[in-house]
């Protein structure tokens, strides 16, 4: 998965980040995210071609 945009403006974990003055690459993934992609790959709903 690849933002198509800024993360900040996409995301609360990244957007909170960036309030605080962190900047983008900083972390360079959002935990929530993956969690959500994990649960969509186990259930069936995002199909991850091999």
């Amino acid at each position: 998965m690849q933002w198509t945009g800024d993360p900040a403006s996409q995301c609360p974990v990244f957007a909170e980040i960036s309030a605080k003055g962190r900047g983008p690459g900083r972390p360079d993934t959002c935990e929530r995210l993956q969690k959500t992609i994990k649960w969509a790959v186990d259930e069936g709903v995002l199909d991850v071609p091999e």
